[in-house]
């Protein structure tokens, strides 16, 4: 972000107390002064305001009877002027204050002059303490002010790209902010794409699959802002990616867009611990929010897990949208608009022509009216990108072939237009946070069950707003009570779980998939070999193939395989293969969803047996953040069997 200037880390932190040194003693050169301003701040207690935490990035400790005080979320060392900056608000404001009579030729982080490393800390306390600029010399800071003429922002719009399954700290979404130039009145689509992205990430190197995943989930990885062209983020997530792209445009004024830019130029290389569910990407953008405009309350809403939507929604309902809020649709949605208004021999040909098996001026294309061969001509093109990307001059000049033949077609603009809206945006599904209080009989044995799951949705859960086809749901726990006989236990907690099912047709071909792991109760052998609930870890996974056979419904067929780990077990494990099958169906206002289901699993080590599960799922919704949900499953295992039956109650917040 900007240019890179300055030293390694090793070097900075050996260099520091030198630097502190001669800012100190330049100060000395203003004693009155900057005695005055300590003074003038310490009597108003500037150090505990929220504007200067927030600009610090001051959180409290998170076990205050043990570890009172607050600590900088800021990991950098070169981001704080006094060596215990980032633990001591008040020693870093005195020593921010030294650093600002520091003479012209004195660096701070980065190369630059302490007031232009910090611009947003100068421009607070200027405000806040009203500097004599005879007693305090102003410096210029020419880098800073050509890199906000070159970003040239004149408004804040929040994007959201929708989930991606298949990169685990994409699943849940992703925000980034927007700095967009022109006139903030107007709606020019184009122009938005060359405004400039800020981006929170963390840094993994080479690092991918579980790996990536464990060390994302403990904080292993520095995470730091970037500032990159909208076009590429528009390219990497739409085109690449396959997520469509939500623009809300903040209601934020121009004195605020400075202060945001002004505090982003101060977070340059700054590196803050990134965690996929807590300060992750959506967490970080909170915080330079809230320093645009820190009367928003943004940060100390969230708790625990921060979900990328959860974000958007706080952040919309806070600051407000300014005008309409715009949604950019995939390369994948736009191909399947294009794809919803042929028939499947032309979809076929469409394919065909794409890949090079038939010609672009096909006598097929010509026996078509010419709005069908144009939307065959643009299908194909857009497939070609999508599958090969211009992999090779091949395709690149099959690629202008299509456009020579699209160009011949008697059809102007767009075949068959836009795809349309969908009809419920991110903000507006369900919460992401669900309570549910159930009740029901399994293997005639009356419950009560009280669950609650922190994150985010399962495929029964009302669908507006999310990634058809996506389940995410994390830390889910049951509690149940039995009255029969009074016991009260931990009936499952969910560590993760998963499953993508992505519809294969003509133009794509993914593969379905699925993984679980939990501890569950199952019904096991008791010593005296009649079945009772006992505790296992069980881990289960599996894929497949997914289709629609019609709209509004999704099938399923996935190879799966699990394995059980509990000293209820004669072998204390057990290790099997299988097969799931599944449908899910409802209605076009999804007032009503369900699932009929069938499992069987062969374990073959361990504990050797087969078990079945058939059963039927199903949901009504009763308003945006609640919902009726019956279940009925018969089920055998061990070589017996016996029926499950729940009715419960959901809560989304």
């Amino acid at each position: 972000m900007g240019r890179a200037h300055g030293v390694g880390p090793a070097l900075r932190a050996l260099l520091l107390p030198f630097v502190l040194l001669a800012l100190t003693a330049s100060a000395a050169a203003e004693p009155a002064y900057l005695g005055e301003l300590r003074a003038a701040a310490r009597e108003r207690d500037l150090a505990a305001t929220r504007e200067w935490r927030i600009l610090l990035h001051y959180r409290p400790n998170p076990v205050p009877l043990a570890l009172p005080g607050d600590t900088s979320e800021a990991d950098s060392e070169d981001f704080f002027l006094s060596p215990d900056g980032r633990t001591d608000p008040r020693a870093e404001l005195d020593a921010t204050l030294a650093a600002f009579f520091a003479p012209e030729d004195a660096t701070a982080r980065l190369g630059a002059h302490p007031q232009c490393a910090f611009p947003a800390r100068r421009a607070w306390l200027d405000r806040a303490l009203r500097f004599d600029r005879t007693r305090l010399a102003w410096r210029a800071c020419p880098e800073l002010d050509e890199w906000r003429e070159t970003i040239g922002a004149r408004g804040i719009t929040l994007v959201f790209a929708e989930a991606f399954m298949n990169n685990p700290s994409s699943m849940f979404g992703h925000t980034l902010v927007r700095l967009d130039v022109g006139d903030p009145g107007a709606d020019d689509r184009t122009r938005d794409l060359l405004a400039y992205a800020v981006n929170f990430a963390g840094d993994s190197g080479p690092d991918r699959g579980a790996l990536y995943a464990v060390r994302g989930i403990t904080g292993a990885y520095p995470g730091y802002f970037s500032l990159v062209p909208y076009y590429e983020k528009t390219k990497e997530y739409g085109e690449w990616e396959s997520r469509d792209l939500w623009e809300y445009r903040l209601d934020l004024t121009p004195e605020e867009v400075d202060r945001l830019l002004l505090h982003l130029w101060e977070l340059r290389q700054v590196a803050f611990r990134y965690y996929f569910f807590s300060e992750n990407c959506s967490y970080q953008l909170l915080g330079l929010l809230e320093a645009a405009r820190p009367s928003l309350q943004l940060v100390e809403r969230f708790g625990g897990v921060v979900i990328p939507v959860d974000t958007v929604r706080r952040i919309v309902g806070e600051a407000g949208v300014a005008g309409e809020i715009s949604w950019r649709p995939s390369a994948v949605t736009r191909m399947r608009h294009l794809a919803a208004g042929l028939g499947a021999s032309e979809r076929a040909l469409a394919v065909e022509v794409g890949h090079g098996d038939a010609a672009p001026d096909d006598p097929r294309l010509g026996a078509l009216d010419p709005e069908s061969q144009a939307r065959v001509l643009a299908l194909a093109h857009d497939h070609l990108v999508y599958s090969l990307r211009f992999s090779d001059v091949d395709a690149r000049r099959r690629a202008l072939a299509i456009l020579g033949a699209r160009s011949r077609v008697a059809v102007s603009g767009d075949p068959g237009g836009a795809p349309p809206r969908p009809e419920a945006r991110p903000d507006a599904g369900h919460g992401s946070q669900r309570a549910r209080l159930a009740g029901g009989w399994r293997d005639g044995e009356s419950f009560v069950e009280l669950r609650w799951r922190p994150a985010f949705h399962d495929l029964l859960d009302p669908q507006g707003g999310f990634l058809a086809g996506a389940q995410i749901q994390a830390l889910d726990l049951a509690i149940r009570y039995h009255p029969d006989d009074g016991r009260v236990d931990l009936h499952e907690a969910t560590l993760a779980d998963i499953l993508s099912l992505a519809p294969r047709d003509v133009l794509f071909q993914p593969i379905s998939w699925k993984f679980r792991t939990q501890m569950a109760t199952l019904r096991m052998p008791s010593v005296g070999g009649a079945l009772r609930d006992g505790k296992a870890w069980r881990t289960h996974g599996g894929a497949g193939l997914s289709a629609r056979p019609w709209r509004g419904a999704l099938a399923y067929a996935l190879l799966d395989g699990t394995f059980d780990v509990s000293g209820k077990l004669d072998d204390d494990y057990a290790l099997g293969a299988g097969a799931s099958l599944g449908l899910y169906v409802g209605d076009e206002r999804d007032l009503w969803r369900g699932h009929l289901f069938a499992r069987a699993t062969r374990f073959f080590l361990g504990d050797t047996r087969t078990a079945l599960r058939v059963g039927l799922e199903q949901r009504v919704r009763m308003g945006r953040n609640v919902a009726l949900r019956l279940e009925l499953a018969g089920q055998r295992d061990f070589r017996e069997t016996w029926l499950d039956v729940g009715l419960a109650w959901d809560f989304y917040f």
